[in-house]
């Protein structure tokens, strides 16, 4: 097989994660002047699990930030989480540390929290700061080609492989079933699964339907279509649009015909944004180091997954909490008016 400059650089970035993860959490400590806990160590990378577009998009960070040695005596690390409220929360316990830390999470989840609206995260979060967009998650319905299931509306007393209750995708999906369709959580059974085990209970038929989520294309559905036939269910355009008119972090993206193997119409589906964020706590010139390394390696990380989109035109698209001072600093040595 050849091995092109893409798969290299892919590969090298797999390797940088695995070897960063066996290094552990050696973290920085404060100096003898009393110099901050924020340089030096393990930095650490927060993400959902490794399935999707944003573990995928952050270990290729990851690889360029350690290549680059863009902090000098510290070394970042891709860690997946369960989703959006443990990385909400292991960003908030490096702040209490002073220690630095970074979280692709999404925009609901930090925009909420911080002003104390979010659901499972009672009280106001003021240590979080924004630092840029990262990408959109697209919520794709999945089930099997054979499956009698054909739009939501068909999801009634079905087996649905679904999500942590409480994190952002979770109240995406019950709020969409019931506002737009109708469908109230006790009419189906929601199955809390991780990102491998939804494509898994497709195969194996432990559930009818699974949400799959990531930018498209979505590597898993890719992979999946080689072992299973499948189907991806659209959403009613209308009724999708009614529901996100007045929901400012969820929207739609299309998936255009031939994206995926056996799809040959368009097809509408649901999507919400991400970003990446940090604590106040976090060292200015690692916050300014991360975007700038970020931004200006644009064609790399477009190698690593083709959705990746952080650019200076949608650094700050998303973002409702303030800038972090590092990435205000970055914004506007670049020409970018900063709110």
């Amino acid at each position: 097989m050849k091995i092109t400059k893409k798969y290299l650089f892919i590969l090298m970035v797999m390797i940088s994660v695995i070897v960063l993860a066996a290094c552990g959490g050696s973290d920085g400590e404060s100096s003898g002047d009393g110099e901050k806990k924020a340089k030096g160590g393990i930095i650490p990378i927060y993400t959902p699990g490794t399935a999707g577009s944003n573990y995928i998009l952050s270990a290729g960070i990851t690889n360029l930030l350690n290549e680059n040695e863009a902090v000098e005596g510290s070394q970042f690390s891709t860690e997946a989480t369960s989703g959006d409220i443990e990385m909400l929360t292991l960003l908030l316990d490096r702040s209490d540390q002073d220690l630095p830390a970074f979280a692709a999470t999404s925009a609901y989840g930090p925009n909420t929290a911080y002003f104390g609206k979010h659901p499972e995260m009672e009280g106001e979060y003021e240590d979080l700061r924004a630092v840029s967009y990262v990408s959109y998650s697209a919520m794709h319905l999945v089930v099997k080609e054979n499956s009698d299931i054909h739009s939501f509306e068909d999801l009634k007393g079905k087996k649905i492989g679904a999500f942590v209750p409480g994190l952002t995708p979770d109240i995406y999906m019950k709020d969409f079933l019931s506002e737009a369709y109708g469908i109230e959580p006790d009419e189906y059974t929601s199955i809390p699964l991780n990102h491998d085990e939804r494509a898994t209970g497709i195969q194996d038929g432990s559930v009818d339907a699974s949400f799959l989520l990531g930018a498209v294309p979505l590597p898993q559905i890719s992979e999946l279509s080689q072992m299973e036939d499948i189907r991806i269910i659209p959403m009613d355009e209308e009724k999708v649009n009614e529901f996100i008119a007045d929901k400012p972090h969820f929207d739609t993206v299309l998936v255009e015909a031939g994206t995926y193997d056996g799809h040959d119409e368009d097809l509408l589906i649901g999507r919400f944004s991400s970003i990446y964020v940090t604590h106040k706590n976090t060292d200015d010139e690692i916050v300014y180091e991360f975007i700038k390394q970020t931004i200006e390696n644009h064609d790399k990380l477009l190698e690593v997954h083709p959705s990746a989109d952080i650019t200076l035109d949608t650094a700050l698209d998303g973002i409702e909490l303030p800038l972090h001072d590092g990435a205000k600093k970055y914004y506007e040595e670049e020409g970018l008016t900063v709110d």
